[in-house]
C-alpha cells in the first residue's frame, strides 16, 4: 500500500481535496470510507481540513518498520517532539495542511516512526469528521491514546480505575488531569485500520494496560486543529491552565501496539507481546 503522503505527491492532487457533506444513510466504516475519502460532516458547508483526514484515514503497511530515516529507524522520544514542535510553520492553521504538505513531508510526515513509553490514559474518541460523524459503537471512532515517556504518575486506585474503563475528565481533578495528558504524545488507532487489520484492537483491551509500558508504531503526523496554545502544551506561548498534550504531532493510525511482559523492555526486547494476542 502508499503512504498517503506518497499517494498524494504533487501539490496539485493534495490541494484537489475537498471536504464532503455526508449522506443520511452513511452507517458503517465501510459505508464512510468507501465514498468519502476525506471523510465528511454533517454540515453543508464543509470547514474541515481535508487533507488532515485524509492522512488520518490512511492505510500503512502493518509490516513497515520504522523509517531508517528518522532517528536510524529506532524509537524517538520526548527530544524528537520537542525538535518537530521548534519546526512547524508559522503559518499553519487548523485549515491549511495541504498548503504545507511538502514542508511537513520533508520534516517526516507520513514516514513510519515507533516509541517507548507508559500508557496514561486511553478514552474514546467520539463522533469526528474522518470518520464521516459516525458515533456510538466503538467500531466507528478512534481510539485516543496518550503515552507518556516517564512512570504513571498517579496512585493504585486512579491506575485500577483506569484499567476497569473509567474516562479520567470524570474521575480527576483538572490538576490530576493535567498530569496525565500534558505530558502525552497522542496516538490513535483508527476503525478504518482496525477493521482492515487489527479486529481484534479493542478499547478496553488497550485500557486494560494503562500504566504498562508500551511500544507504539505507526504514522508520524502534526494534527494541526491543535496547533494552538490552548490545546498544545509544546508551543513557546502555551496556556498551561488548558493545554491537553506534549505535542501537536501524533502517531496516527497506529499500525502496530506492543506491551511490556516484563518490569522493563528495550527497543529489542523478546518480551514485548502484541495487543492482539492479549
Amino acid at each position: 500500500m502508499r503512504n498517503p503522503t506518497t499517494a498524494a505527491r504533487t501539490l496539485k492532487e493534495v490541494e484537489s481535496l475537498q471536504g464532503e457533506t455526508c449522506e443520511d444513510t452513511l452507517e458503517t466504516v465501510d459505508d464512510c470510507h468507501a465514498n468519502h475519502k476525506t471523510g465528511c460532516t454533517h454540515s453543508e458547508n464543509p470547514r474541515y481540513d481535508a487533507y488532515l483526514n485524509y492522512l488520518k484515514n490512511g492505510l500503512p503497511d502493518q509490516a513497515s518498520p520504522p523509517s531508517s530515516d528518522i532517528n536510524g529507524g529506532s524509537p524517538v522520544g520526548a527530544d524528537f517532539f520537542a525538535s518537530l514542535e521548534s519546526g512547524i510553520p508559522d503559518t499553519l492553521t487548523s485549515t491549511n495542511h495541504a498548503q504545507h504538505a511538502e514542508e511537513l513531508s520533508q520534516m517526516g510526515e507520513g514516514q513510519i516512526v515507533s516509541l517507548i513509553g507508559t500508557l496514561y490514559y486511553t478514552i474514546h474518541g467520539g463522533s469526528e469528521t474522518c470518520n464521516c460523524q459516525l458515533s456510538g459503537d466503538e467500531s466507528l471512532i478512534d481510539f485516543h491514546i496518550g503515552v507518556a515517556f516517564a512512570d504513571f504518575p498517579l496512585g493504585a486506585d486512579i491506575l485500577s480505575q483506569l484499567r476497569s474503563g473509567s474516562d479520567y475528565s470524570r474521575i480527576l481533578s483538572r490538576h490530576d488531569q493535567h498530569l496525565l495528558d500534558q505530558p502525552t504524545v497522542v496516538v490513535e488507532m483508527t476503525p478504518y485500520y482496525r477493521e482492515q487489520f487489527r479486529p481484534n484492537w479493542t478499547l478496553r483491551k488497550v485500557q486494560n494496560v494503562t500504566g504498562r509500558q508500551v511500544k507504539v508504531t505507526g504514522q508520524l503526523m502534526i494534527d494541526n486543529v491543535h496547533h494552538k496554545p490552548a490545546d498544545d502544551c509544546g508551543l513557546e506561548d502555551a496556556d498551561l491552565s488548558s493545554c491537553w498534550r506534549k505535542s501537536v504531532w501524533e502517531v496516527h493510525p497506529v499500525t502496530s501496539f506492543q506491551v511490556c511482559s516484563a518490569d522493563h523492555c528495550d527497543a529489542n526486547s523478546p518480551n514485548w507481546v502484541n495487543l492482539d494476542d492479549m
